[in-house]
């Protein structure tokens, strides 16, 4: 059902017109377009309901609407080809790209049904433009349909060579993207579900560099290019070396904005190289200069996109840094009031569901003064809160720790001291079993100050006083330092223990 839902809510409604009234009739048409304004509204639709809805008490309604959401797929897929793709919302290289794939799959289609004297023309024209955006998989399919023909059928030795070479480069440039492609996966499919240190993959990522630089003097492209820089990142970004990390970034923002053969491309790498360089001034503390990227960021691509949220995400966290919470409130609105936030990958919407909490956290401390007639964050439910990230709630040592943390910081700030000594326990274990290692140090050092808190009956002296070890460990490896993910302290723990320490001032006698 979810396929179908993402597809009805990508297909315009006038779209839909077009290809309903193509093989239906009768009441299979009205229910084709009733389930597609249904599921194209936004609204949670339950199959179980739905089913009834259409058939009643039909002994073969199960059947009967399977076959009717096979029916609406299968339009909504054919109707992507109708859509325009030179609208104002798509840049020059989007616009390349939708044109060139639905002509080239036109061009094979016209060849598979002996329709040359129009498919040759319209491989050509797409060859054309898609050398020119470098489109390597388009290039190679296109170029080696025009050298079978000339080569086999026409017999023009002149255009076989041509297509001929082509087809011999881009085979190399294709296998060169591969194998910087088969590098880059290979090393970030490790972080998709943890955001714990994996410092391990430092050499390897330095390895797969060097050899990719051996290529790139001979053979580049716009993809392979992309992904050398981001592998050139990754050797520092692993290590959480975040001055070179920026440096690299600046180097490959150089190279796509100065480089005239990818001056097409460029934007969608430039977003990219933003949001890493981001990353890189959220924990140098630039915090100045990463809100003036990040506002030049939003104005480059278009909102909803991935990259978008991206941005967001990085604007969120450098104003949680910079204690500027009333305006992380309004970017954590705006990004979980977007209608396409909810077709966000699990473990990114789990990232702002970790947002949303410390947003909660900020209102309940008065830090926060949301709009009460219509706020996201207001509808959250701290009892909820670990059921919603199911995917880091088995990451030991990443979004985990988030959690935790923030399970103890709500119950302090509500005063249920009852359910912290109940805490203590498993807290203490869990510092033991899973915060060992150096990359999860400071969060180590942080809930070892928590557990002083009942430790120290509550009263601010006394817990000021027990925790002053741990503070002091905290304060020997400093964020800029810290061998953790850069996004797993969402909140600095220096910032999140001045509030520990407020709460307890106000917090009644202990008896």
């Amino acid at each position: 059902m979810q396929e179908i839902i993402a597809l009805a809510e990508f297909v315009s409604k006038n779209k839909i017109k077009k290809i309903e009234q193509v093989a239906l009739k009768g009441k299979a048409r009205s229910h084709l377009k009733g389930l597609y304004e249904l599921l194209s509204s936004g609204r949670e639709s339950n199959e179980a309901e739905l089913v009834t809805t259409f058939y009643g008490d039909n002994p073969h309604k199960n059947l009967y609407f399977s076959r009717l959401k096979r029916q609406l797929r299968d339009r909504l897929v054919n109707t992507i080809f109708l859509i325009d793709v030179n609208e104002p919302a798509f840049n020059d290289y989007q616009k390349a790209y939708f044109s060139c794939y639905k002509d080239m799959v036109a061009s094979k289609i016209l060849i598979g049904r002996h329709a040359r004297p129009a498919a040759i023309p319209l491989a050509q024209e797409t060859l054309k433009k898609a050398l020119r955006f470098g489109f390597t998989d388009i290039i190679l399919g296109v170029a080696r349909d025009l050298q079978v023909h000339y080569g086999t059928l026409i017999g023009d030795k002149k255009k076989y060579a041509e297509y001929q070479k082509i087809v011999v480069q881009y085979t190399n440039i294709y296998f060169a993207e591969l194998k910087a492609e088969d590098y880059y996966m290979g090393i970030t499919i490790n972080y998709a579900k943890s955001l714990g240190s994996k410092v391990e993959w430092a050499d390897l990522a330095q390895q797969y560099y060097q050899e990719l630089a051996e290529i790139m003097q001979h053979t580049q492209s716009y993809r392979f290019c992309y992904l050398f820089y981001q592998i050139s990142l990754l050797r520092y970004e692993i290590t959480n070396d975040y001055k070179n990390t920026l440096k690299v970034c600046e180097e490959a923002l150089d190279f796509f904005q100065s480089n005239e053969q990818y001056v097409a491309q460029s934007q969608t790498v430039v977003v990219s190289f933003m949001n890493k360089s981001l990353a890189c001034h959220l924990r140098l503390e630039q915090y100045i200069e990463g809100e003036a990227l990040a506002q030049k960021a939003l104005l480059s691509m278009p909102e909803g996109s991935i990259s978008w949220f991206n941005t967001l995400n990085y604007y969120i966290t450098i104003c949680f840094h910079s204690k500027q919470y009333q305006k992380a409130y309004h970017i954590f609105e705006q990004a979980t009031g977007h209608p396409k936030f909810k077709h966000l990958i699990q473990n990114k919407s789990e990232e702002w569901n970790i947002f949303q909490a410390y947003v909660y956290y900020f209102i309940m401390l008065g830090k926060i003064k949301p709009n009460l007639q219509k706020s996201n964050s207001t509808r959250f439910r701290v009892s909820k809160f670990l059921n919603q990230v199911p995917t880091f709630s088995q990451d030991k040592q990443g979004g985990n720790i988030s959690i935790l943390i923030l399970q103890t910081l709500f119950l302090l700030a509500q005063g249920e001291y009852n359910k912290i000594i109940d805490r203590v326990e498993s807290l203490n274990m869990y510092t033991h079993r899973y915060l060992r290692k150096d990359d999860t140090f400071r969060s180590n050092c942080f809930i070892k100050m928590l557990l002083q808190v009942p430790q120290g009956n509550f009263i601010h002296k006394q817990v000021l006083r027990k925790a002053h070890r741990f503070w002091e460990a905290l304060q020997s490896m400093p964020l800029v330092t810290a061998r953790q993910n850069a996004e797993l302290e969402v909140v600095p723990y220096e910032t999140l223990w001045e509030y520990v320490l407020q709460s307890l001032k106000g917090a009644p006698p202990k008896e």
